[in-house]
């Protein structure tokens, strides 16, 4: 076959005339074949100009070719460059392609039979442009070219390979997507500016004028063209704006501003053309040709006007060459020796800034040298406030009139003093482009400061009321009006949070009491599921495809169509414990396992579940007690990842499926990753059963980024797949109980589908992968009815239908029968490739008797060439509502003694009648949980699951207190208490020990009120002033768990017109101490000489008792030329000591105790630092 990338005539216009003189090309040849260079002019690539046998190619790297014959360019046709493929070998991938989009019909030309061309990506249904790249010159001098011509969407991307026959992806070779990437050009009218590897650059230190902006991308091969001008307007508003390039060069810069008029300019005795005046230089500039040194006795100052009011913005770019310094200063009044300075700014030796503004050394910042350095000051005399910036980052504000220590009074503007102050080193500094120009009027609009702007509350001993408070301050300068509203969310315990290390040392006393060996293994009491699942959360979220899994708990490999995830095939028993597993692309026969059994490569056939042996690949973590723990196997290029972890961490390895080679990825930065899979992008999405949060994971580096929390608590096995039909990532999840999971790639959040047969570890998707076929439509589900309790006489139906193939369809005929009826009709469309379309019939189905009915959807699209997928079946069935059963093997221990409002039963099993529990044989590991049926639909979903507590931890009495949740209809609900022995209670199923009793529970007559109030929620404050809101928390009649919600407030300040605080509340025990430490971090800026204190409020919100230390810790590097001598340090602390500067918690640091009840108030110290940072060690 051949392939070829084209141009139209009019592409090749901006090049006519020129050569190509080279074509670069990557070939990926693993078994042989022969290379023929070719290029082709007109239609269809009707005229071969090039015909240039290849030899001595190096595969899967890029080849650069030197034609024979340079080619014309001539833009009066069309032209094509490609080769041609001959003498292939089965199973070879010879054509590299890159990772798409296509250029459909100009990068992905290929011809199977050497005359017919076609679009790789509309023909096949293949998204890539191939590896080819012809290269300009202006002559035919192949050692010069000007230009890189392809339709790679990234230059040096070698991901993919491109097979005749099956058209199916290749290894990928170890390279990175932008391997021949280096920087970006940026021009500025046509000239070059600077190069960066950002996707940011800032221009700064403009003179007003229009400019043209455009970017290139430099490669390895050359630079690419450009991305379009853009066009940029500085407007000329400067009060000052002085370039100097109309000065001459080694003259006295103010004695030739003066002869041009320029009277704003003078020196610091008022003697131009002497040593005070600087010279203008050529040597070095910002911009243009001319600059400003300052050096030697030179005393420049720039008038300002004396300005009293407005805002108003001083900058310029500097530069110091190495062994120099440099100094400016903003002075408030020009008097010569009776001048008051603003403030002033050194850029002494090593790099190291300092500024006075408002105190000596108030400010500090590092330099370096031979580079210009944009600074910048905003003085704004309106509000006597003013603010320095070096390079776009805020060094120092102050108030303006207090000068530069501290000590003035004078609110005004009057001039820049450029000095060549020499105390420190020599004089040198360069300026340009100097800028002075009114910022506009000052701020008018009310600015809205909320402190804290989060609140959390812990009531150990609930019915508490307990208040904190909010302070609203106007930090504007217009009068702020404010709304607040108060809101709570779901009222709803959230399930505990595990903290590690009290997950750690649970697991050790479950393993030193024989309860279990390893918390990766199999759940110890089995699979308890209930015998129904919602209805309505089953409806539109499957798409019929077959999934395949190992339940390692029941030993059967298994299969399901997830429309209806509860019609499982046992396909057999086995042997083999596959807690990993996955399908590799293009063999849809076999499943790949790793059996924790004995860490073996299996490969089990689906039709019978028999595993074969491939290669033995022992767990590297197993020295760290760890496990392998799943498979995923990338559909794009077939390469086996394994993850392995111990619980404190986990790896990322490849396999190599034919020797067992295992290679190390890396560390994936996550505890314990228990599932994972691999979409067709080439993503890895990954689920943590430590921390119940999903990842996606770079396969390059096995680094995991967190997605999001997955919403369910893992436990034990878990598996995941990836329907690469759908592009739907399911999961085979254990929590309580199996169920089957969808995952959304967005947020990492879950949603639960229906329940599992068992536990299932290996969990995958078949996938041929190749090309799609043209024309392929047919019945995707049957989405309703679906199966559920009383089922009415006038179920809706409705099936889906999607277009598998690659063109889009219309017209496409489908029926649908069923018990007593049937219809038909025809789907108009058009209906594009992979979209699909819900129908809704206008009958409706009688399923009002109790039992099964059988439903069948078909499509028949003339030509269809994949019928197999054209029907879906369906049974769905209508049940007598009951509730699931539950049952006990051993009753060890039992309920002797249930007491919830009315209800007083102190007998055994019981059922009959409409909450503390007592324990007839106590043991230490019983739980209790109670369910209430609150919506009635016969099920105890874990919304409705209240966990009691074990009061004492003897196992003897289990207290907690049942919630009805807002909004349930007043009346009977049913009731489930169950202990069990060990493991978490499950409302269904059989449970080795315990005990199981149901009751009745009477609803209606109380609304509780809402646990989170606010006063005052409306207020009016002018410019700084503030409010004090009080929010009280009161946890009278919640059950144990955490509640969230916050306080929205809504106001006139322009920029912040809502700002949310949240707010949460933990009831109950169970927290143990919590410190909260604000602020998290001080910087403060000590003058030299000088002291400065910083506050930190310390405050324990946990339920005991907080013990902490504080450590000062002193980096050896300061980011200055500032020592501190610990030994003086110490002295000088003694003397703060004895004149009562600090007292003995601020010297010593001594650890320091007290309560969490919250309405003691915080402590409260003062620190002195120098340079330092402060840890906590609880």
């Amino acid at each position: 076959f051949m392939v070829s990338i084209r141009w139209d005539a009019a592409d090749l216009t901006p090049w006519a005339g020129q050569y190509i003189t080279m074509v670069k090309f990557f070939p990926r040849s693993e078994l042989g074949c022969d290379f023929t260079l070719k290029a082709w002019t007109g239609a269809n690539a009707a005229n071969l100009i090039l015909d240039q046998p290849l030899t001595g190619l190096v595969q899967n790297e890029w080849n650069e070719i030197t034609l024979d014959t340079p080619i014309l360019i001539d833009d009066s046709d069309e032209l094509w460059i490609g080769y041609a493929i001959d003498n292939q070998l089965a199973g070879d991938h010879p054509a590299g392609v890159d990772a798409g989009p296509a250029v459909a019909g100009y990068g992905d030309m290929i011809t199977l039979d050497g005359v017919t061309w076609d679009s790789m990506s509309i023909a096949y249904g293949l998204d890539f442009n191939w590896n080819l790249k012809a290269l300009v010159a202006p002559t035919t001098d192949a050692t010069v070219f000007a230009e890189a011509l392809g339709y790679n969407t990234t230059f040096e991307n070698t991901d993919t390979g491109i097979a005749l026959g099956k058209l199916g992806m290749a290894t990928n070779p170890t390279t990175t997507s932008v391997r021949g990437f280096v920087e970006f050009n940026v021009y500025k009218d046509g000239e070059f500016l600077a190069s960066t590897d950002e996707l940011t650059y800032t221009d700064a230190g403009l003179a007003p004028g229009t400019y043209e902006y455009d970017v290139t991308a430099q490669y390895d091969e050359g630079e690419s063209e450009g991305a379009g001008e853009v066009s940029v307007n500085i407007p000329d508003s400067s009060d000052v704006w002085e370039t100097f390039e109309d000065y001459t060069a080694g003259d006295y810069m103010v004695q030739q501003a003066n002869a041009m008029g320029r009277d704003y300019w003078t020196t610091w005795s008022g003697a131009p053309g002497t040593a005070e005046d600087p010279m203008v230089t050529n040597a070095v500039s910002f911009a243009g040709a001319n600059a400003l040194t300052i050096e030697g006795t030179n005393d420049a100052v720039l008038l300002l006007g004396d300005k009293t009011e407005g805002v108003w913005d001083v900058s310029f770019n500097i530069y110091i060459p190495t062994g120099t310094i440099g100094y400016f200063n903003l002075l408030q009044k020009f008097d010569g020796a009776a001048s008051e300075w603003g403030m002033q700014a050194y850029f002494d030796v090593d790099g190291a800034g300092l500024v006075d503004a408002g105190a000596a050394g108030a400010g500090v910042f590092t330099y370096a040298y031979d580079t210009w350095i944009f600074v910048n000051l905003e003085v704004d005399l309106t509000n006597d406030f003013a603010e320095m910036f070096v390079d776009g980052v805020s060094i120092v504000t102050w108030q303006w009139s207090t000068g530069s220590f501290g000590t003035g009074t004078l609110n005004q503007l009057g001039a820049m003093n450029l000095y060549a102050w020499a105390e420190n080193g020599t004089p040198g500094a360069i300026f340009d482009d100097i800028d002075f120009v009114e910022d506009g009027p000052p701020p008018v609009d009310p600015i809205i400061e909320i402190d804290p702007m989060s609140l959390a509350e812990t009531h150990s001993n609930p019915p508490q009321v307990t208040t904190k408070q909010l302070t609203i301050t106007n930090v504007g300068a217009g009068t702020l009006t404010f709304d607040a509203v108060v809101y709570t969310d779901n009222p709803a315990p959230d399930v505990a949070v595990v903290d590690p290390e009290a997950y750690d040392r649970l697991l050790a006393r479950m393993e030193a009491d024989g309860i279990v060996g390893h918390s990766l293994g199999m759940a110890p009491n089995g699979s308890s599921v209930p015998s129904t699942y919602s209805p309505e959360i089953l409806k539109g979220a499957f798409r019929g495809e077959v999934a395949y899994g190992d339940d390692v708990e029941g030993n059967n490999f298994y299969s399901f169509d997830v429309d209806d995830p509860s019609a499982v095939t046992v396909i057999g028993a086995v042997t083999y414990a596959a807690f990993c597993g996955d399908f590799a692309p293009g063999d849809v026969d076999n499943m790949y396992i790793i059996d924790y059994n004995d860490d073996v490569l299996k490969m089990v056939d689906i039709t019978t579940g028999e595993a074969t042996v491939i290669a033995s690949v022992p767990c590297p973590m197993a020295g760290s007690g760890g496990i392998w723990t799943e498979l995923a196997i990338d559909k794009t290029d077939g390469t086996f990842y394994a993850t392995a972890t111990d619980i404190n961490a986990s790896n990322l390895y490849i396999i190599d499926p034919d020797t067992g080679d295992i290679t190390l990825v890396g560390d994936m930065g996550i505890a314990a990753v228990i599932s994972c899979t691999i979409d067709l992008s080439g993503t890895m999405y990954a689920f943590d059963i430590i921390s119940d949060n999903t990842f996606t994971v770079d396969l390059s580096t096995g680094a995991g980024t967190l997605l999001g929390a997955a919403g369910f608590d893992g436990n034990y096995a878990q598996g995941m797949g990836y329907d690469a039909v759908n592009d739907i990532v399911y999961l085979a999840a254990y929590s309580s109980f199996a169920e089957l999971r969808v995952l959304d790639v967005n947020t990492g959040a879950t949603t639960a589908l229906g329940a599992l047969p068992g536990e299932t570890g290996a969990f995958g998707f078949p996938y041929m992968g190749g090309p799609l076929p043209a024309n392929d439509v047919g019945v995707s589900s049957i989405v309703e009815p679906v199966s559920g309790p009383d089922l009415t006489s006038s179920e809706a139906i409705v099936i889906k239908i999607k277009n598998f193939g690659t063109a889009s369809q219309s017209n496409i005929p489908w029926d649908v029968t069923w018990d007593g009826g049937s219809e038909s009709g025809t789907l108009a469309g058009p209906l594009a490739s992979g979209a699909t379309e819900e129908i809704t019939l206008t009958a409706t189905a009688d399923l009002s008797v109790y039992g099964d009915y059988g439903f069948d959807a078909c499509t028949y699209l003339a030509g269809d060439e994949n019928p197999g997928n054209d029907c879906k079946s369906k049974t769905v069935t209508n049940y007598a509502p009951s509730y699931c059963d539950a049952s006990t093997n051993v009753e060890d221990e039992w309920i002797a003694h249930v007491l919830c409002g009315d209800i007083d039963n102190a007998s055994g099993w019981h059922m009959s009648e409409a909450i503390t529990v007592e324990n007839g044989n106590a043991w230490a590991s019983d739980i209790v949980y109670a369910w209430v049926d609150w919506n009635d639909n016969y099920e105890f979903e874990v919304s409705e699951e209240f966990q009691l507590t074990n009061v004492g931890g003897a196992g003897q009495t289990f207290e907690g207190a049942i919630t009805v949740p807002v909004g349930t209809v007043d009346g009977e609900h049913r009731m489930r208490v169950r202990m069990t022995y060990s493991t978490a209670p499950v409302p269904c199923g059989d449970a080795s020990y315990g005990e199981v009793e149901d009751y009745t529970i009477i609803s209606g007559g109380y609304v509780p009120g809402s646990w989170l109030t606010a006063d005052p929620l409306s207020g009016s404050l002018n410019a700084n002033e503030s409010i004090t809101i009080d929010v009280t928390f009161d946890s009278d009649g919640l059950a144990d768990g955490d509640y969230t919600g916050g306080i929205e407030f809504t106001s006139n300040d322009p920029d912040n017109p809502v700002v949310d605080v949240p707010v949460s509340l933990h009831v109950g025990g169970g927290l143990g101490p919590v410190i909260n430490v604000d602020p998290v971090s001080v910087m403060q800026n000590v003058a030299v000489g000088g002291t400065a204190q910083s506050l930190l409020d310390i405050e324990n919100t946990g339920d005991e008792d907080l013990t902490f230390d504080i450590t000062i810790d002193f980096p050896v590097d300061q980011g200055g030329p500032v020592a501190v001598d610990p030994e003086a340090y110490d002295r000088l602390l003694e003397r703060m000591r004895a004149d009562g500067l600090v007292g003995d918690m601020s010297s010593e640091l001594a650890p320091g105790t007290f309560a969490g009840d919250s309405t003691r108030p915080c402590l409260r110290w003062n620190l002195f630092l120098w340079c330092s940072s402060i840890y906590f060690i609880i």
